[in-house]
């Protein structure tokens, strides 16, 4: 485990920004920073509030710190690889047991779909940003059914359907919301579907996967009933 998370930071510790990028990264700080503060004036004193100075001062001046910044980066953004290679890599890697696993895939898929979403409200979504989203999350959701999988065969298909079910409802109300998207924005439209298509796959797959669980777990409890 230590050795995968070795691999992992110096892999981040490797990327190095040139002149041109810095500037990309200030300005994605203060934009950043605009948008997540609740105060109508703006300053430099206000960038070092709502993001931490640390990190602000790291990325203005010596490209350090990357890490932290890369979490708001959609598709098409500098920083995406880093959002996507390291750190969910590295958050996956300390989810140890199952369980946590599947919370954490479960987030990385949901992930994917707020990118499409935030993309399609700046205007900004296209069949590159598509390409990839749908490539990262159709890796990320086969890996969540083995892993739910997994948790019913050992026993704990309770715990299974509990977090299958809970996936569904999110990705119901994701559904409604690229639906209303593809409503509004009829240049994206076909790429929105695409997603949508998609995300409507994988909530039938696992809802299909627990109902059959949901089935046999209640056929064993019937057989032992019958046979006391």
């Amino acid at each position: 485990m230590n050795d995968e998370l070795e691999k992992i930071f110096k892999k981040g510790q490797e990327i190095r920004l040139n002149s041109s990028e810095k500037e990309k990264m200030r300005d994605f700080i203060i934009s950043y920073a605009k948008r997540n503060t609740e105060r109508k004036t703006f300053s430099v004193f206000l960038v070092l509030k709502s993001v931490p100075a640390i990190l602000s001062l790291a990325v203005i001046f010596g490209g350090i710190g990357i890490s932290f910044a890369a979490e708001h980066a959609l598709p098409g953004d500098i920083l995406y690889p880093v959002k996507v290679g390291v750190n969910e890599e590295a958050r996956g890697l300390v989810a140890i047991s199952d369980e946590k696993k599947v919370k954490w895939l479960a987030t990385v898929a949901e992930r994917r779909i707020e990118e499409t979403e935030m993309l399609v409200k700046e205007n900004r979504f296209d069949s590159a940003s598509k390409e990839k989203i749908e490539k990262n999350f159709g890796e990320n959701t086969k890996k969540l059914e083995e892993k739910l999988r997994s948790i019913a065969e050992k026993n704990d298909s309770e715990r299974a359907e509990e977090v299958s079910r809970n996936l569904e409802d999110a990705l119901e109300r994701h559904e409604e919301v690229l639906k209303e998207l593809s409503e509004e924005r009829s240049e994206s439209r076909e790429e929105i579907n695409s997603v949508l298509g998609n995300v409507k796959s994988f909530r039938e797959s696992i809802r299909k996967s627990r109902e059959d669980s949901e089935n046999r777990r209640d056929r064993g409890n019937n057989g032992e009933k019958e046979r006391d």
